[in-house]
């Protein structure tokens, strides 16, 4: 069978939930200042996903193997759909804590198993090339969803309904291609906190990228009204990170397939190094946004490639618990680096953001060089380049 039919199931899912989650994120945020709730509270409850991947990853191969890959994609479509719809109800504001761990939960359920769906569908000669593929359409789909939301409306239900929709209409290409779907069946107890020892490099990737991401969203914007930007220019900012990711996905895996991708992680952790320590000196210069563009695009193949390097690795029961680890790293990166790097900005304002930054690459860096020293060569076979 051809590789499209086998990967277009995950990869037409993960784009209409990457718009949804592009929608939900701001309206939720825009919503609760709406209601009068403190920023530490909205900070709180923008957290809540994060906490639902990091508290559930242990179960994904077991709730997979018993019920199915394919039902448990569509059974969290159908869960992200009717809790999305529960914040249109008058809810006491406390109630919008479980509710959104549960959205959260449920989006994690369908970006690790469509994820796991992707790798293990495809050789290791396209993997980078196809992952690459994957990252920038769904960078696509989550650059789109504020876009949905300007048109739709904030302050009106129709978000609400659009992103009903779009949840919905994600469960069709499951219901198409659902035979597809790999199957596992769990034959032993597997702790995926395991993995980090197996493929340390893979699993800090996930770790740096969460961090680094999340950290980029939620306090770049800040840290540029800190050297005298307009919030409009700080948007700005901003979206040229998440432009770059558009742009650079594809290249990335293109290199990955060709040469230890544990080289190319390197590769993308160093960019970043360089942008990061570069950023108070451009910050009020015309290189800026460009830099934003490069530095974006560059960081984001530490997930990209990262997750074909876990392919390379893995299969079966091993590569969905591995592929569980990955995306429960993310999500421990994405919880702590906000809080890490605001207590680095309150004690050297504003550039407690670069320190902290710099500290989650340069921890990456030491572990990743140290494991691609081990076995320095820079060209390897398909079967020996991933084996560290």
């Amino acid at each position: 069978m051809s590789l499209i039919p086998r990967i277009a199931a995950p990869i037409t899912c993960l784009t209409i939930v990457g718009l949804g989650i592009g929608l939900s994120f701001p309206l939720l945020t825009f919503e609760m200042e709406s209601m009068g709730v403190s920023s530490q509270l909205i900070g709180a409850n923008t957290a809540i996903p994060s906490l639902a991947a990091i508290l559930l990853a242990p179960l994904a191969p077991r709730i997979a193997s018993m019920i199915g890959t394919s039902n448990l994609i569509m059974a969290s479509l159908l869960v992200a759909a009717i809790s999305f719809a529960m914040f249109l109800l008058p809810l006491p504001f406390w109630m919008w804590f479980p509710v959104r761990f549960i959205f959260g939960a449920s989006i994690y359920y369908i970006f690790v198993i469509s994820e796991f769906w992707i790798n293990a569908s495809i050789d290791d000669q396209r993997r980078g090339f196809v992952l690459g593929i994957y990252a920038t359409i769904l960078a696509l789909g989550v650059a789109s969803g504020p876009l949905i939301l300007t048109v739709a409306g904030p302050g009106t239900p129709t978000p609400y309904f659009v992103g009903i929709a779009i949840f919905i209409v994600g469960m069709i290409p499951i219901l198409v291609w659902r035979k597809l779907a790999p199957q596992i069946k769990v034959e032993k107890r597997s702790h995926i906190f395991r993995f980090i020892l197996v493929s340390p490099t893979s699993a800090l990737a996930a770790f740096c990228f969460g961090a680094l991401e999340t950290g980029s969203f939620s306090l770049l914007a800040i840290y540029a009204l800190r050297h005298g930007f307009t919030v409009t220019d700080a948007a700005f900012a901003i979206a040229m990170v998440s432009l770059g990711s558009v742009f650079f996905q594809i290249p990335l895996g293109l290199i990955a397939d060709k040469v230890d991708r544990r080289l190319v992680l390197i590769f993308c952790a160093f960019t970043g190094l360089i942008g990061s320590l570069l950023l108070p000196v451009i910050i009020n210069t015309v290189f800026l946004f460009p830099t934003m563009i490069i530095w974006g695009g560059i960081v984001v193949g530490l997930y990209t490639v990262g997750l074909a390097h876990l392919g390379a690795r893995f299969s079966g029961q091993d590569l969905l618990s591995a592929n569980s680890l990955f995306v429960f790293l993310y999500a421990l990166g994405s919880l702590i680096s906000p809080i890490l790097i605001g207590q680095g900005m309150d004690i050297w304002n504003p550039e407690g953001y670069i320190v902290v930054t710099v500290m989650f690459i340069v921890l990456f860096l030491v572990v990743a060089v140290w494991r691609w020293m081990r076995d320095p060569r820079i060209f390897r076979t398909a079967k020996t380049r991933d084996t560290a």
